[in-house]
């Protein structure tokens, strides 16, 4: 009777193998989003952020490569912002997201809107700075 498992077995195999749904192939995902825009990382912007109730803030935007965003207003510099980028839509946070920041990049220049905790909506607007010229054996300013 030990012969009898031995068929068995593969018959049952084979013929779940054939009823089985195929799989839906998905690609993997693309770690490197492609682009008609070039990447705003390692660039620097000027602007400001207006808010509704008022406040107006003048401001640089610094996009480090690693989806940091160094930002500075008031003679302050902080380094708690994250950024993405998809095309021309730009999305950014400030102070672990105190506040959201989503613009529309336009060459040199994107504008959008902002949202933060407290409730207040606002809207920004920044250039980008020309890159700085090697000075002396290469060395940046």
């Amino acid at each position: 009777m030990r012969t009898l498992p031995l068929i068995v077995a593969p018959i049952v195999l084979y013929a779940g193998s054939a009823l089985a749904v195929p799989m839906l192939q998905v690609p993997p995902p693309r770690l490197v989003e492609e682009s008609s825009q070039p990447s705003v990382a390692e660039t620097r912007w000027s602007g400001t952020f207006d808010w509704a109730n008022g406040e107006r803030r003048d401001a640089t935007l610094y996009f480090r490569s690693d989806g940091v965003l160094i930002y500075a207003y008031g003679g302050n510099t902080f380094d708690n912002g994250r950024w993405v980028q998809r095309d021309r839509l730009i999305t950014f946070n400030t102070n672990d997201y105190f506040a959201v920041f989503t613009g529309v990049l336009e060459g040199w220049a994107f504008a959008g809107t902002s949202y933060n905790r407290g409730g207040d909506t606002g809207q920004f607007s920044f250039t980008r700075n020309a890159p700085s010229l090697p000075g002396p054996r290469g060395i940046k300013d």
